[in-house]
């Protein structure tokens, strides 16, 4: 894959491990402190897939939120896609993002593809950052027995050498709308403090 394409540069500023210690430190009611883990895996033919975790800084031995994100060429325009995996048995993979033994044993059959979670990447030629947005459809996925709804998206961005990670991923009740949970009072703002290397 060429290393000056938007997907490879995209692949590699979202390939590490981010936290948000300082928004969590001035603002800790609305953003506990997270750490997450976006691990580069091998398991298709065409483009980039990562493994992604995260974790409370106070516990970071239990990982939740196992899921995999594919991130492709578009074939019909210049925007890159985002398809997001649930994993089918999430249990067997937790902490998956710090053992990679483990992590090996990542098959697509391990994967269930979610339709409706599937995101437009977009980066204005010459710009140190890329905004990620979802149709008007929410995503959806079953969670401990229930239906979830996420309205997804994210914003990455490189300046003076540091990398971060806006999410604004937030859990929604599709008959108000009225957020649930998540970026309720705008986005989780993560800083990348370790580099994972794409192969």
């Amino acid at each position: 894959m060429d290393p000056d394409s938007d997907l490879y540069r995209l692949a590699s500023w979202m390939a590490g491990e981010f936290e948000n210690r300082a928004q969590a430190k001035a603002e800790p009611v609305w953003y506990p402190h997270i750490r997450v883990w976006q691990r580069p895996v091998q398991l298709f033919d065409q483009g980039i897939a990562l493994f992604l975790e995260q974790a409370s800084a106070l516990s970071l031995d239990r990982p939740y939120r196992q899921r995999l994100l594919h991130l492709s060429q578009s074939p019909t325009a210049a925007a890159i896609t985002g398809q997001y995996y649930a994993l089918t048995n999430p249990g067997e993979f937790q902490g998956a993002s710090r053992d990679l033994e483990r992590l090996r044993l990542l098959q697509l059959d391990s994967l269930e593809r979610l339709p409706t979670c599937r995101l437009t990447i977009a980066c204005q030629p010459g710009s140190q950052r890329f905004e990620a947005q979802a149709g008007e459809e929410l995503c959806s996925f079953t969670y401990g027995g229930q239906q979830r709804f996420v309205q997804l998206g994210f914003t990455i961005r490189q300046s003076q050498g540091e990398t971060e990670l806006q999410v604004h991923e937030k859990g929604v009740d599709p008959s108000t709308g009225k957020g649930l949970w998540g970026a309720l009072m705008g986005p989780f703002k993560l800083i990348k403090d370790r580099q994972y290397e794409l192969g």
